[in-house]
């Protein structure tokens, strides 16, 4: 799903030949959920082991989980990654593919997914 918004937000706002579908400028993804209180407990140890192995992975500049200021239950998993082509290897992670469900499933509400090129 993420490569469909990223590939057709890419195409829409850049164009074919944008510099950053050919994998040479840097990308941003902020991916935002919330999750109750207590769902924490279960959360935590997921999010831990995401973040563990992500930070690993070839092109992951940046991989954090964040507390929305202000909030007690919105959160972003906030990412930088060199090129779209290591999102999308992590996209297709194993770690990625096991954990994502399981915060799914403990979330409530829906998520909210961004992406953006730096520019500058």
């Amino acid at each position: 799903m993420l490569q469909e918004v990223i590939k057709l937000w890419t195409l829409r706002h850049l164009g074919e030949e944008a510099p950053f579908w050919r994998g040479q400028k840097m990308l941003k993804v902020v991916a935002k959920m919330s999750f109750a209180p207590e769902a924490m407990e279960k959360v935590m140890p997921l999010v831990e082991e995401l973040v563990a192995a992500t930070v690993k992975e070839e092109g992951c500049i940046s991989y954090n989980f964040c507390l929305e200021a202000e909030a007690t239950d919105s959160y972003a998993m906030i990412e930088s990654w060199a090129t779209k082509e290591a999102l999308d290897a992590h996209s297709s992670s194993e770690h990625f593919i096991r954990i994502l469900p399981q915060l799914r499933d403990l979330g409530q509400g829906t998520s909210q997914l961004s992406a953006f090129v730096v520019l500058v």
